[in-house]
């Protein structure tokens, strides 16, 4: 709002104001002064516009006396006088249409611009107006002129519209309309360009700027979407120029949508059958005309018959080839005449028939034809029926074959409940074929085997299809018979089981005289345990499982000690007492895989069978166990009145590879037990002497490393992680061993070890209360309060029961930030139990602390799992950082890793990086964070702060 007394001092307010009312006067646009919502003054301009003689005429009249009781939009004149002039006084200034009445009773449109100002502390209205009568007279011809040429256009049935040079739509009729089903106002002053696909929508641009600008006529295929409907059309288009020199692009329409759409489907018809045809095992024959000429054979047609659509010319002429009998031929033509009589009297659409054919080999095929006729092509569909009439003829002997078969057999469904027996069935086990019908054969069970034989023995059917071995099971007249069963599972065309077969045979008589035989073969009779042969085949198995799964096996040798001295001064009745009881002893220091065998007199072998992939941890592995027997045999012995303590020495050999000798290894283990016996007895010795001084060392640096954690030996070294702007993130703790004569010893020396022996859990321990004692110190200095320490945690560690509760009491325990501590877990450590895993690192980060999958890309990543690992960071491993100034391979694999965590929004650092240029290749892959000796290498705990301040 105005205030006029602003504009002047308050002594002359009074001249301010009559300039004012000179300019207010004077001014050729009609004014008003209005007050009250009434005229107070007016101009010459004003009532001389209106007709009036002079302007007392008009002063305290009300605004709406000069206009028609209702204006141009229906409302009241008053009411709408009075809302303009409210508008006005509130926001200051209000523009708006008005129609207004002259003197002579004659109305015109005015814009009417109403101001409110403040004059020597009056609050008035200042109304200025002016006549667009004849602007109101071109628009309302521009509108005829619009509705003229829409009219036109509307008589035309084809679309037509009409763009002005800027794309707009600015005319269009209403086929145009009636093609897209939608309203004017949807794309009137709109382009068109955005319902064009968009890898069409520059093209369709540029022709529309070229036709505007050139004046060349464009003519082509387009697709439209407007409002959801999509067409595909051709459309016309020219340039028109109108009297002002303004250009118009004005087009036409010919919708070829549903012509489009026909000959799409026409295609995909074609198409589809010849796709169909060329893979169905039918034999296809297309041909035409009175003559039925050839016009396609299908590849099943050519391996039926072995005719090529050029040997095949003619229906008239390849039946003498097809059937080359004339008889036969005839008899044919007279069954396919009777034939087509009652397709066409019953109105059918196929015409079955079935006819031996001789192919061009010489052989003959059953074929069952159907005939069709469909527009101007005759179709023949050839099935070839020969397996089909064989597989009868088959089935035919086969169930002769069933019910007069010697052993029993039972036909079940998919469920088990049985659907035919044989004649056999019911002479073993006593039952009808009346009483089994629809029962499950479990109902024959013994009881001798338990649940989980029949378990296993499901588990072996339902994935190779078939089991076959012994079993007891019960007759009818309550007595159990061992018999010898064979399941097969029977599968449909799709793969699913349809059926199970068993067949099975008495084998009590021949089973008993067996048994017997075996066990007088194979088994010592002093001690029950396996002889030399069965070891001797028991070890050739366990070979052959070795070569295929590349698992190591084991031999030890043993020999009582003194035990001719035990013989010759209690008897060989007490001596016998002893070896039956080592064998007891033998058998319960063993894994159910392994075999304990008497080789003879006292000397025993057992073979340790699927020890680990890895030479040195199947030694570990043999070591422990043949100190668990040497345990077992030092304990003292009850002979029947005496007691008696003895010992063994055993001999151990290495069996590392399917081709080695067996008797060379059985050599080797004895030797090797000599060896023992020339130690002083009741020890262990390997064959190989290599490998005996690897054992040693192991065996000395476990004490070592327990002598360590007694002495406080170990210390934790810091290597500095940086981000891409050289500022320090933290640091990895890494484990160094301040070894009394080896000097400094890493974590590759003896973490291996330590993980075999189980002193990692205490070596463990013993890092994480190091880092946060680390972190505790830290949080008082300003440099290193905001440091992150990263800390590997071993396989073994991470899968204790209480592993999440133990690092929440350390931190407890500190009172550390727990976003200040990292833990680095391996893929390795992850797979082994998936869901576990990933269960206790959400616990983890629940807590608070933060996860790192290190050694990235050295195992088995897989995005199932990776995605739902709650990890902060990846750590890609140093093996494909040294050589990406060289290797493509790591170049390619470095960029996968970076830009995969970057979509799994997943931070990435670099370890191992030693050059500029590995530097440089990481940041232009967008990595961020970096680790390796060109930034630092591990130091004390107190060099690394030290470093800091630079």
């Amino acid at each position: 709002m105005a205030n006029y007394k602003s504009l002047t001092t308050e002594a002359d307010s009074k001249q301010g104001y009559d300039w004012f009312k000179q300019l207010y006067f004077l001014s050729p646009d009609p004014a008003w002064i209005i007050e009250g919502n009434r005229f107070v003054e007016c101009n010459d301009a004003a009532f001389k516009a209106l007709g009036y003689t002079s302007p007392r005429e008009l002063l305290n009249l009300h605004p709406s006396k000069l206009s028609p009781s209702v204006q141009a939009d229906g409302e009241d004149s008053f009411t709408k006088a009075e809302s303009m002039m409210a508008t006005a006084l509130k926001n200051g200034l209000h523009r708006f249409e008005w129609i207004h009445t002259r003197a002579d009773g004659s109305n015109f449109d005015v814009e009417v611009t109403l101001s409110s100002i403040a004059i020597n502390d009056r609050q008035v209205i200042y109304c200025i107006w002016r006549d667009i009568s004849e602007r109101k007279q071109i628009e309302h011809k521009l509108d005829n002129e619009r509705e003229r040429i829409k009219s036109i256009l509307n008589k035309v049935t084809e679309p037509i519209f009409v763009k002005d040079n800027k794309h707009r739509l600015v005319h269009a009729n209403e086929a145009f309309y009636e093609m897209f089903g939608m309203e004017e106002n949807f794309v009137i002053g709109k382009t068109l360009a955005e319902h064009v696909p968009e890898n069409e929508r520059e093209q369709f641009l540029a022709i529309d700027r070229l036709v505007l600008d050139t004046g060349v006529s464009d003519k082509r295929e387009e697709t439209l979407t407007l409002d959801g409907n999509t067409r595909t059309i051709i459309s016309s288009k020219t340039r028109h120029v109108d009297k002002f020199g303004d250009r118009f692009l004005v087009g036409s329409i010919n919708d070829i949508t549903e012509r489009k759409r026909a000959e799409e489907e026409l295609e995909k018809s074609d198409a589809l059958f010849r796709s169909m045809a060329e893979t169905l095992p039918v034999a296809i024959y297309v041909s035409s005309g009175l003559d039925q000429i050839c016009d396609y054979v299908n590849p099943s047609f050519t391996k039926f018959f072995g005719y090529t659509k050029e040997e095949v010319p003619s229906i008239s002429k390849w039946w003498p080839l097809a059937y080359p009998d004339p008889d036969y031929q005839q008899s044919l033509v007279d069954e396919w005449q009777s034939k087509v009589k009652v397709a066409i009297d019953n109105e059918s659409e196929i015409i079955p028939m079935e006819a031996v054919v001789t192919c061009k080999n010489g052989t003959t095929k059953s074929i069952s034809w159907g005939f069709t006729t469909l527009g101007e092509k005759n179709y023949a569909f050839g099935l070839d029926l020969t397996e089909r009439k064989e597989a009868e003829r088959d089935q035919a002997i086969a169930a002769t074959a069933f019910i007069n078969a010697q052993e029993g057999m039972i036909v079940t469904d998919q469920d088990g409940g049985i659907l035919k027996v044989n004649k056999a069935f019911s002479r073993i086990t006593g039952y009808s074929s009346d009483e089994v019908i629809s029962r499950n054969p479990r109902f024959l069970q013994s009881g001798r085997e338990d649940p989980k034989f029949y378990t296993e023995m499901w588990d072996v059917i339902n994935s190779l299809g078939y089991w076959d071995g012994e079993i007891w099971n019960r007759r009818k007249n309550g007595k159990a018979y061992p018999e010898f069963l064979t399941i097969t599972a029977v599968k449909d065309g799709l793969g699913k089981v349809s059926n199970y077969v068993a067949t099975f045979s008495d084998i009590s008589l021949s089973k008993a005289s067996a048994d017997e035989i075996k066990h007088l073969a194979f088994y010592d009779p002093l001690t029950r345990l396996p002889n030399r042969r069965l070891l001797l085949d028991r070890l050739h198995s366990a070979m052959a499982r070795m070569d295929r799964s590349g698992k190591e096996c084991s031999l030890l040798f043993l020999d009582l000690d003194n035990f001719k001295n035990l013989n010759d001064t209690l008897g060989h009745n007490v001596g016998d007492l002893l070896l039956q009881q080592v064998a007891g002893r033998l058998i319960s220091s063993v894994r159910k895989c392994d075999t304990v065998a008497r080789f003879g007199g006292d000397e025993f072998i057992v073979m340790l069978a699927d020890l680990d992939k890895r030479s040195l941890v199947a030694v570990e592995q043999t070591n422990l166990i043949a100190r668990k027997i040497l345990d077992f045999l030092n304990q003292p012995y009850q002979l029947d009145t005496h007691v008696y303590k003895n010992s063994a020495s055993i001999g151990i050999t290495m069996v590392e590879n399917a081709d080695q000798s067996v008797n060379v290894l059985l050599k080797q283990a004895d030797i090797a037990m000599y060896q023992s016996k020339n130690e002083g007895r009741n020890t262990i010795r390997f064959f190989d002497p290599v490998m005996q001084e690897k054992l040693n060392a192991r065996t000395k640096l476990e004490d070592d490393l327990r002598q360590a954690l007694d002495e406080q030996e170990f210390e934790l070294y810091f290597q500095i992680q940086v981000n891409d702007e050289n500022h320090t993130l933290g640091a990895e703790a890494l484990i160094r061993w301040h070894h009394p004569r080896r000097q400094l010893l890493s974590p590759e020396e003896f973490i291996p070890q330590a993980e075999t022996s189980g002193l990692i859990f205490p070596i463990g321990q013993w890092v994480l209360e190091s880092a946060c004692k680390t972190l505790q110190s830290w949080e008082q200095s300003v440099r290193t309060r905001d440091l992150v320490i990263s800390v590997n945690v071993s396989a073994h560690q991470f899968r204790q029961p209480n592993f999440v509760e133990h690092i929440e009491a350390l931190i407890g325990n500190y009172g550390v930030n727990p976003n200040r501590l990292k833990l680095e877990l391996t893929e390795t450590l992850i797979l082994v139990d998936v869901e576990e895993a990933i269960t206790r690192m959400n616990a983890l980060k629940k807590i608070g602390v933060h996860l790192v999958l290190d050694d990235f890309g050295t195992g088995y990543s897989s995005l199932q799992y990776l995605k739902r690992l709650p990890l902060e960071l990846i750590k890609i491993d140093k093996s494909f950082i040294q050589d990406i100034e060289t290797d493509a391979d790591d170049r390619a694999i470095v960029s996968t890793i970076i830009a995969m965590a970057k979509n799994l929004n997943v931070q990435v650092i670099a370890e191992g990086v030693e050059t500029k240029a590995q530097e440089k290749f990481l940041r232009s892959r967008d990595c961020r964070q970096f680790q390796g000796y060109l930034f630092g290498k591990p130091v004390p705990v107190e060099q690394f702060v030290e470093s800091l301040k630079g």
